[in-house]
């Protein structure tokens, strides 16, 4: 994939488990719908305002983003996955969504230019950087100064039942899995709260919280 450097997780992506995501697309929005309103309110969107959408998936921050800054803003969509990223683009068809775009595009090493954006959000979609220190100091470079990125991962195993029921469900019939990194790209990549900081904190940001 050209201009993609993280490329087991674009494969990944692009393959069954993008698939999985584009099929299921529906109920996976409609679990997710009270997560992507506290991170859009806590995002503080305005009206006009120009906004980066990573990890877009099939679209639903992007249209609800959208929305929120109305036709004198603007929103911009990155994603690893094809699959997704089409599904994402019919929604905006669909729903008449004029003021949206989706690109292919690893977040990584994406030259964001002249951007100049007002904000960058992501649901769930900045745990999976080979390298998160480059990758947030890149995206520092989509933002105007003195602006602000707003983001959710997920917590970990201990307080999150998402992960951790069925882990311990397949657990009792398969047996324990073989011992992973846990800062590894992958959902769970950002649980401990420190070091998160220390990677925004590595890569410029500041206020971190």
């Amino acid at each position: 994939m050209s201009g993609i450097v993280n490329t087991e997780q674009a494969e990944h992506w692009s393959g069954k488990a993008g698939e999985v995501w584009v099929r299921e697309q529906a109920m996976f929005d409609g679990l997710m719908a009270p997560v992507l309103d506290l991170l859009l309110d806590r995002a503080g969107l305005q009206a006009s305002d120009r906004v980066v959408d990573i990890g877009c998936g099939t679209g639903a921050a992007l249209i609800a983003a959208a929305q929120i800054v109305g036709e004198g803003g603007h929103v911009t969509g990155l994603d690893v996955s094809g699959p997704m990223l089409e599904l994402a683009r019919q929604r905006l068809g669909a729903e008449g969504v004029g003021n949206a775009t989706c690109v292919l595009a690893d977040a990584q090493v994406h030259p964001f230019g002249d951007m100049a954006a007002d904000h960058v959000v992501s649901r769930f979609g900045v745990m999976f950087f080979d390298d998160p220190v480059a990758a947030f100091a890149n995206l520092r470079t989509a933002l105007k100064p003195d602006r602000r990125m707003t983001f959710v991962c997920w917590a970990g195993m201990e307080v999150n039942p998402w992960f951790r029921i069925p882990a311990e469900a397949a657990k009792s019939v398969v047996g324990a899995p073989p011992p992973q990194d846990a800062r590894a790209p992958g959902p769970m990549a950002f649980s401990e709260a420190d070091y998160v900081r220390d990677v925004l904190e590595s890569a410029g940001f500041e206020g971190s919280g």
